[in-house]
C-alpha cells in the first residue's frame, strides 16, 4: 500500500505524527510525506518532536515547494492521501484547486483522479465559509473527519483505507 500524508499548518501536529507512527509500525505501508511551512512551525511549538524525527517516520519526504514532485502526478499511483491536521487554508486550497504548494496540488490531484482523500480538519471554530468548503470537498469526493482524541482520530482515518491499526477499538 502507498499513502501520501500531508501535514498542514494548524494546531494538532500530533495527529499527523501519530498517524505516521502507526503506519510505520505496520511495516508494509509506503508513506510519502509533505509538510507545509506553517506545519513545521506548529510542530516545533506544540510537540517535543523535531522535523527530522517526523521525517524519519516516512518512507519518502517531499519539499512543499516542489510542485513537480512525484506525488503531484497522475502517473504516481497511490491508494490515497490523508491530510492531518488539515488547516482551513489547506481545505480551501485543495477544494478550490489553488495548487500553490505541493500539499494542495497533491490533494487536488487525488480528488481529480477519484482517489481517496481524507482531511482531518483541525479548525475548532468553523465559520459558514468552513462549512461550505467542507461541503464542497465532500461533494468532490473527500472524506472530512473532525478530530476527537488522537488515537480515535487516527484509527478513523485509517479505517477509510480498511487498515487494521492495532489501536483499541472505537466505541
Amino acid at each position: 500500500m502507498r499513502l501520501v500524508v500531508g501535514m498542514s499548518g494548524s494546531s494538532g501536529s500530533i495527529f499527523g505524527i501519530r498517524l505516521l507512527e502507526v503506519l510505520k509500525q505496520a511495516g508494509t505501508i509506503e508513506t510519502h510525506l509533505v509538510v507545509s511551512k506553517w506545519a513545521r512551525a506548529a510542530l516545533e511549538y506544540e510537540t517535543q518532536h523535531t522535523l527530522d524525527d517526523v521525517y524519519r517516520l516516512a518512507t519518502k519526504v517531499y519539499d512543499v515547494g516542489d510542485l513537480d514532485a512525484a506525488i503531484s502526478r497522475r502517473s504516481f499511483r497511490t491508494d490515497g492521501m490523508i491530510v492531518a491536521p488539515c488547516s482551513g487554508k489547506s481545505l480551501s486550497a485543495i477544494t478550490n484547486a489553488r495548487n500553490d504548494n505541493l500539499l494542495s496540488r497533491a490533494g487536488t490531484m487525488h480528488l481529480n483522479e477519484g482517489r481517496k482523500l481524507v482531511l482531518v480538519l483541525r479548525e475548532a471554530s468553523q465559520s459558514l465559509t468552513h462549512v461550505r468548503l467542507m461541503r464542497d470537498a465532500t461533494s468532490s469526493g473527500a472524506i472530512v473527519i473532525p478530530p476527537q482524541d488522537v488515537e480515535g482520530t487516527v484509527q478513523r482515518a485509517l479505517e477509510q483505507f480498511s487498515l487494521a491499526t492495532g489501536l483499541p477499538a472505537r466505541s
